[in-house]
């Protein structure tokens, strides 16, 4: 998993001189797409339910 992040972070630093892309990573324990409010879930998330709503 590591590995796949760092390879992830380096594209993104080497292709950072061209263009600035828009990435987050969102990073959860125990947490689902299910629990989030976004997706009908019980979890009070107003920010990443604006991101969802948003784009």
């Amino acid at each position: 998993m590591f590995r796949t992040l760092y390879i992830a972070l380096m594209s993104c630093v080497i292709s950072a001189a061209t263009t600035k892309p828009n990435i987050v990573f969102i990073i959860a324990d125990d947490c689902t797409f299910r629990d989030l409010g976004c997706y009908g879930g019980q979890a009070h998330t107003p920010n990443i339910d604006k991101l969802a709503g948003e784009g």
